[in-house]
């Protein structure tokens, strides 16, 4: 006789024993990790099955994370590293962005500063903004697809055709470049260059169904920015914008943002055109009905002139001030 389902023991697990439990029943079996406060909870959780999870431990972030990834590329399986917030996993952003270029299965873990503290942005240790790139209430499909002269998508034919025309005539020839010369004027703090920039960008009537989204998108993410009160870049863009005087393009937000917070730039722009399409992609493959293996070849199909694209632009003629960032 089955016992009553209120006399079976229930066994209460903190967030980290059921993480470092998945762990385990997802086939990890080593963890490059680099502990901290943040992290404290995590690691006394995985002390109890150290007899499952070997823990690696590194002298960097950004070591972790290349030996989760390489773990993944020589096995074939997933591996996972685990670092601090903030600071640290953006010191993992280069190994993880090469991860999602090539299909490897890295899985990242970081810690955080406590709940009730999170977007307050009141500077606790190894807090950070929300991090950007997210192609977040861009165009329809239908009205993207509109402003490019390209059919409308119906199917998978006429969705490869968007994704190729968009990724042609709008992501490579032109959010490509304002991101990288966005980063440029801010890494050398030229407000005067950015907004000749933000206004250039508006001109461009490529952009005519993308403006309002874009704008919006960019405002809410710059504004982000707003409690690095020591950047003064950042805080006369956000002048300007609400002076009227510029219109704040999430794609020359983005550019600032990986200017003020040094990440690899080539894994950013990249990063970008992959999550853009992706986007894209995601927004139709439910309308559609798609497969998943349909969807990830079309994916794949898309993205992969990304990266010669993206060496080619940063192979381009530079500024020599703006050589050494590259």
């Amino acid at each position: 006789m089955t016992a009553p389902a209120s006399s079976v023991p229930v066994r209460t697990l903190t967030t980290a024993q059921a993480v470092v439990a998945m762990l385990e029943v997802n086939g990890i079996d080593t963890l490059f990790c680099l502990p901290g406060v943040q992290n404290d909870a995590f690691f006394d959780a995985l002390y109890d099955r150290t007899n499952a999870i070997r823990p690696v431990h590194a002298r960097h972030e950004q070591a972790c994370a290349y030996m989760a990834l390489g773990a993944a590329m020589a096995t074939g399986k997933p591996a996972a590293y685990v670092v601090v917030p903030g600071p640290g996993f953006l010191n993992t952003t280069a190994a993880l962005s090469t991860a999602y270029a090539v299909n490897a299965p890295v899985l990242a873990l970081t810690g955080q500063i406590q709940q009730s503290m999170i977007g307050r942005n009141v500077g606790l240790l190894h807090e950070l903004l929300d991090q950007l790139g997210s192609p977040e209430a861009l165009p329809s499909l239908s009205s993207a697809a509109s402003a490019l002269t390209l059919e409308t998508v119906r199917d998978e034919a006429t969705l490869r055709r968007f994704l190729a025309g968009y990724r042609d005539q709008v992501l490579v020839p032109v959010e490509l470049p304002a991101i990288l010369r966005a980063h440029g004027h801010a890494v050398r703090n030229e407000l005067r260059e950015l907004l000749a920039l933000d206004q250039e960008l508006a001109r461009d009537a490529r952009r005519k169904e993308f403006r309002a989204a874009s704008a919006a998108v960019g405002r809410r993410q710059l504004a982000k920015l707003r409690p690095l009160r020591d950047q003064r870049l950042v805080q006369r863009y956000l002048r300007a914008i609400e002076d009227g005087q510029a219109h704040g393009w999430h794609t020359l937000v983005f550019g600032v943002f990986l200017a003020q917070y040094s990440l690899p730039l080539r894994q950013g722009l990249v990063l970008y055109g992959q999550r853009t399409l992706g986007g894209f992609l995601d927004a139709a493959s439910g309308t559609l009905r798609l497969p998943v293996a349909t969807a990830d070849a079309l994916f794949g199909d898309a993205a992969l002139p990304l990266l010669p694209a993206v060496n080619q632009l940063l192979a381009s003629p530079f500024p020599a001030e703006l050589s050494a960032v590259r």
